[in-house]
C-alpha cells in the first residue's frame, strides 16, 4: 500500500479526530440534550394533569406500560447477570472489560427496575 504519509501520523489524524471536538460539536449536543429533556418534561406534565390513562392503564389492563417497563429492567439485570457468569465460568480472562461491563448493566438494571414500583406507587 502506498501511502503519502507515515503511519505514526496516519495514526495521529485519525485519533485527533476523535479526541478534538469543535464548539459546534458541542452546541449541537447541548441543543439535543435540552429538547430530548424538554420532550420527556412534557410527557410527564402530560400524564400528571390528565391521569395515568395515557400510560394505558384503564380496564381490563390495570398496569399498562408500567408493568412493561419494569419487567423490561429486571430483564436487562437478568442478562447483565448471565454473560458475566458465562464469561466467568469459562474463565474468559481476556473478556475481563466486557465481564465488567455485564456487571454494570445488571447494576444499573436493577437499580431501574427497583424505581419504578417507587416511582408509580401513587
Amino acid at each position: 500500500m502506498l501511502d503519502p504519509k507515515p503511519r505514526e501520523e496516519m495514526n495521529r489524524m485519525v485519533i485527533d479526530t476523535m479526541t478534538h471536538t469543535s464548539k459546534r460539536y458541542w452546541i449541537a449536543v447541548g441543543t439535543l440534550t435540552v429538547l430530548v429533556a424538554v420532550c420527556l418534561l412534557g410527557a410527564w406534565a402530560n400524564m400528571i394533569f390528565t391521569g395515568t390513562g395515557v400510560l394505558g392503564i384503564r380496564r381490563p389492563i390495570f398496569w399498562g406500560v408500567l408493568i412493561v417497563t419494569f419487567v423490561f429492567w429486571i430483564g436487562i439485570s437478568h442478562a447483565g447477570t448471565f454473560v458475566s457468569a458465562i464469561l466467568r465460568v469459562f474463565k474468559a480472562e481476556y473478556r475481563r472489560p466486557f465481564t465488567r461491563a455485564a456487571e454494570l448493566m445488571t447494576t444499573f438494571g436493577l437499580a431501574a427496575g427497583a424505581l419504578y414500583p417507587l416511582i408509580h406507587l401513587g
